[in-house]
């Protein structure tokens, strides 16, 4: 009975602090359900009861480039063929964090795009000259946490990406499996082999200050030589 009192109460108070917090507008947001709008990780969140979640399992999802097609991966294949280089895939990346605090699970979502900029330590101090960089979580939703990747409603397949080590002790990384496939959420449990773990379990507040020591702080977007997912994923 003890539990199950605490339980009620630790959801009426996420309840009531979403309403609270800032809600954020999305690309494709008529496929979201109502009041379930992922959330801004801003200094309200991390004081609210969000900061109790702990965060263990992280990913990297991917999904296509808007108006990426089958010649566009033969060009890069070509070119990767021809110079020996390794590009990566035609895909938008995201760093994916599960958290979960009693029974309640929460994602933290953090993604970079050609409007984004992330500060270098230096610069934090500086907030007005530029503009903070912002994760979001969303809550229990594995479907809206794909969405979140999302920039048209014609575009919403979304995968998760496994490390790999090559023959010459390189990592790399390949597909996964499918998270978000023609419109249906490919499990809605947490599977383990989705995941990774990661390195030590964080609070939220700790897992979002990993940003900033990135590869990519300091640095303007490129979608070849700035991969933030990656560099998030290997040091969370």
């Amino acid at each position: 009975k003890q539990w199950y009192q605490r339980r009620v109460a630790i959801t009426a108070g996420t309840n009531a602090i979403s309403k609270s917090l800032s809600p954020i507008k999305c690309n494709v947001e008529e496929l979201f359900s109502p009041n379930n709008r992922p959330l801004k990780v801003d200094d309200a969140l991390l004081g609210s009861i969000y900061q109790h979640f702990t965060f263990q399992s992280k990913a990297i999802w991917a999904r296509k480039v808007e108006g990426s097609n089958a010649a566009t991966e033969g060009y890069r294949s070509l070119i990767c063929f021809a110079t020996g280089a390794v590009l990566p895939p035609l895909d938008h990346w995201a760093f994916i964090a599960r958290g979960t605090f009693g029974d309640l699970v929460a994602y933290f979502i953090a993604q970079f795009g050609t409007d984004s900029y992330i500060p270098s330590a230096e610069e934090r101090a500086e907030w007005s000259e530029k503009a903070p960089f912002l994760a979001i979580l969303q809550e229990a939703n594995k479907k809206h946490v794909a969405l979140c990747l999302c920039q048209s409603k014609e575009n919403t397949d979304v995968w998760y990406l496994k490390e790999e080590r090559a023959a010459g002790g390189g990592l790399y990384y390949d597909w996964g499996g499918d998270v978000f496939k023609n419109g249906v959420i490919v499990s809605e449990s947490f599977r383990q082999e989705d995941w990774t773990q990661m390195t030590t379990p964080l609070k939220l507040f700790d897992l979002n200050e990993v940003i900033f020591r990135t590869s990519s702080a300091g640095k303007k977007y490129h979608a070849v030589n700035n991969n933030f997912a990656k560099s998030m994923f290997q040091l969370a």
